[in-house]
């Protein structure tokens, strides 16, 4: 039968505080429940949570690092999600130089136990039962420096490396340079190198290595 009503009940929690002005701390909890979900992907229940902090100022270094959670799950169908992650940057900005690197972990978790029923005749009118299952394991870790070199003249750098061993094994290699050159009253001309591995490292059917040079011309105001 179809629900023709739903409540949502809940409850959500936010916290914030900074005891200087360098120093940032912040807390979320997020709660709740339907009752008769919409369709059989709608969740029943779901629980979500935020911890955040940062240490930052104008120039120096800066750290900053945030913890995720989520779940949700419908009790009807059995479908439920789950999803975890961390965040951790460094940073360092000096004037003319800005240096950052950071690293990221992202579980995700997704199943679903889904029928269907075959149309009657020749077999038909059955049920077949199929469990679904799906996990991502996923790393990320980036690097980036931006020079000022000269009034108008910015180098800079940036590489991302990416893994994930969960139900889709890929690696990815993302390497850039470039050079960016500021020129009469507010244009900008880019050149940049970019240089993709990307591997599926599995069945190795879409791997790919991809060399790049971007050219652009653009106006600022």
């Amino acid at each position: 039968a179809v629900a023709d009503q739903t409540d949502h009940t809940g409850y959500f929690m936010t916290l914030g505080w900074r005891p200087t002005r360098e120093v940032r701390v912040s807390a979320r909890v997020d709660d709740s429940s339907y009752d008769n979900p919409f369709t059989l992907t709608s969740p029943s229940d779901k629980l979500s949570y935020r911890l955040a902090a940062q240490w930052s100022r104008p120039t120096g270094f800066s750290v900053s690092g945030t913890i995720r959670g989520l779940e949700v799950d419908n009790d009807l169908s059995g479908w439920n999600v789950q999803s975890r992650s961390a965040n951790l940057r460094f940073g360092y900005r000096l004037p003319g130089l800005s240096l950052s690197a950071g690293y990221t972990f992202i579980d995700v978790e997704r199943q679903i136990d889904q029928t269907v029923i075959t149309l009657p005749g020749f077999g038909g009118g059955q049920e077949l039962f199929f469990p679904i299952f799906y996990r991502a394991d996923s790393d990320f870790i980036d690097a980036r420096v931006v020079w000022a070199a000269a009034t108008r003249l910015k180098v800079g750098g940036q590489a991302r490396w990416y893994e994930n061993a969960g139900s889709f094994a890929v690696a990815t290699q993302d390497l850039r340079a470039f050079v960016e050159l500021g020129f009469g009253k507010g244009y900008v001309a880019h050149l940049g190198y970019r240089d993709v591995d990307y591997d599926e490292t599995l069945y190795n059917w879409d791997d790919y290595r991809a060399k790049i040079t971007e050219l652009s011309v653009g106006y600022r105001w």
